[in-house]
């Protein structure tokens, strides 16, 4: 973001005047605040794993051509909208991208699915205004890897954003609005009917945001400037999926909205904490763990910016990759761990969602984290980061339980293949379970089952021994 020159707070004060949007969200014209703390909304054990795609609807023009390569401002970008799909299909705009899933894995094994979009509306005018140009923001259209169409809407509950209308203009007698949001909806069904490894391109579109160039300095309530943000709209889709070939791990998923604006000239951090007892790592041995984050707003020019993640034995670690280094992690990219999702288009106007190997920060018995991002800012300008979804995946090992049955006759001599049992006669079973791995083996139920035409139990015989060699 860009910033001409800070304002008296006199300025701050918001207009209360209640309205309802098309879509039932009821607002205060002036001000709008709706972040959202990070929950757990999806949690798996399972061989499988989970993946991440995604794409902008917008690019950097260059004489009406795609400039995947840009290196300017977001804050100077002139928009120009992406077409990947029939415009008679979407037509606003529409961005598509191949999920890339192991080549075992169908549709059939999809556990989970959900698409997540962003984007930012901005423009002049009144409170009128204002409302027409967010309004449909719950709706958009998808086409799935065999080519249907799918009308989505996100339900209210699913829907966060920040944003302000009727604020005065840089040098300029009109008013002016911007909101920033992210809503979501559940596409399982629809992944798991499309989905195989030779049908794996999706393509999302009709996402409301803004198309025209940012040249209008809008007084932003927050930082109590006058400021323009640039251009950005696209999507995600998180995708749990079952694969036997796989090792066994702990799926967690979580969604809010939260976002880090810095004062010019200054530094800031935002704390994503996520729930506790919300995932667990291996209490021995090797930690392995992926996280994924979805976000938008980068400012990839401003190398300025910290990705962290807190670690239970050394507390806030540096996560970071080749395509993400350690200074700029929000970059606008898309990218599984050091490869582009799409390697022809490496700026993603505005859009971050990215794979990390968390392995080496993440320690053995941890069973929550915290996410930490920091920015510092210029005089005139900053890198901001609306961050809408964080998903971690942490292989675990199975412990390794085994079991030794013996019975024994009326006189405790053990029986085998020659001994004769007679109609009536007691048989003591005496089993012996071991966990042989140094992993702790948790809720384990032993279960007997007997034929009653032949053996019955009698009552209250089970005597439990603990021996720790």
């Amino acid at each position: 973001m860009n910033y001409r020159e800070k304002i008296k707070s006199k300025y701050l004060i918001p207009l209360l005047i209640i309205f309802l949007f098309q879509f039932q969200i009821k607002l205060f014209a002036g001000d709008y605040d709706n972040e959202a703390d990070f929950t757990r909304i999806y949690s798996k054990t399972t061989n499988g794993d989970i993946a991440a795609t995604g794409s902008p609807i917008m690019c950097a023009n260059d004489n009406n051509k795609c400039d995947w390569n840009y290196n300017g401002y977001l804050f100077d970008i002139d928009p120009l909208t992406l077409h990947d799909g029939s415009t008679s299909i979407f037509s606003k705009n529409s961005g598509g991208a191949i999920l890339k899933l192991p080549a075992d894995v169908n549709g059939s094994d999809i556990l989970w699915a959900k698409l997540y979009w962003q984007g930012h509306i901005f423009g002049l005018g009144n409170n009128d205004d204002f409302n027409n140009a967010i309004s449909g923001l719950e709706n958009v259209k998808m086409v799935d890897s065999l080519g249907k169409e799918h009308n989505l809407t996100a339900k209210y509950s699913d829907i966060f954003y920040y944003g302000y209308d009727e604020k005065n203009v840089y040098k300029n007698e009109q008013k002016g609005y911007r909101y920033f949001y992210q809503a979501s909806t559940d596409v399982t069904n629809i992944v798991k009917d499309s989905y195989d490894f030779q049908h794996n391109y999706f393509i999302v579109g009709n996402i409301n945001a803004t198309m025209i160039k940012d040249t209008h300095y809008i007084l932003d309530t927050k930082l109590n400037a006058y400021v323009k943000w640039g251009n950005w709209g696209g999507w995600s889709l998180i995708v749990a999926y079952k694969d036997p070939s796989t090792s066994l791990k702990n799926i967690n998923l979580y969604e809010g909205f939260k976002f880090l604006l810095p004062p010019f000239g200054g530094t800031a951090s935002l704390i994503i904490d996520l729930p506790p007892n919300s995932f667990y790592t291996p209490n021995y041995g090797t930690v392995k763990s992926k996280t994924i984050m979805f976000s938008a707003g980068a400012e990839k020019k401003i190398a300025a910016d910290k990705l962290e993640m807190f670690s239970q034995n050394s507390g806030y670690l540096t996560v970071s990759n080749t395509l993400n280094p350690a200074d700029n992690q929000i970059n606008d990219s898309i990218t599984y761990l050091d490869t582009e999702i799409n390697a022809t288009r490496i700026f993603n106007a505005g859009i971050d969602l990215d794979t990390y190997d968390t392995s080496n920060i993440l320690s053995n018995g941890q069973t929550t984290t915290s996410i930490k991002v920091t920015m510092t800012a210029s005089a005139n300008a900053a890198d901001q980061a609306f961050v809408g979804f964080i998903g971690i995946s942490n292989d675990i090992y199975q412990p390794k339980v085994c079991y030794i049955e013996q019975l024994y006759d009326n006189n405790s001599t053990e029986i085998n293949s020659t001994t004769k049992i007679k109609v009536g006669d007691t048989i003591q079973a005496k089993l012996t379970i071991r966990n042989d791995d140094n992993e702790t083996a948790d809720d384990v139920s032993i279960v007997r089952i007997f034929d009653n035409n032949e053996t019955s139990y009698e009552s209250n015989s089970t005597i439990v021994n603990n021996i720790d060699n």
